[in-house]
């Protein structure tokens, strides 16, 4: 995948932090792929497209907010499985630590 080419625009807002953290990378190489400076192993790029798909359904079920944005990244924050916050589930996947 090309870095960062399906990454809708309003997601990308959310900063290299949170796409550093859910794709166990550096936030620089997070950032650089944002940017489509550096690409993603298939492992990153099949989590990355699951974090892409569960934000466009959000901005679907959140379009008649007057705030999109807001309401998607307040759903963000709600989202387990099995117990454990998804980027937490995705971070995991990918060898990563949860946060403590």
């Amino acid at each position: 995948m090309k870095p960062g080419s399906n990454v809708p625009k309003s997601m990308k807002q959310l900063g290299p932090k949170i796409f550093g953290y859910v794709l166990n990378l550096s936030d620089d190489l997070a950032g650089a792929s944002l940017e489509g400076h550096y690409e993603l192993d298939e492992a990153r790029t099949a989590i990355l497209s699951q974090f892409i798909n569960l934000y466009k359904q959000l901005w679907v079920a959140s379009i008649e907010s007057t705030n999109v944005e807001v309401m998607v990244n307040l759903q963000l924050a709600d989202i387990y499985s099995a117990g454990h916050h998804i980027f937490n589930v995705w971070r995991s996947q990918l060898g990563g630590q949860p946060l403590k």
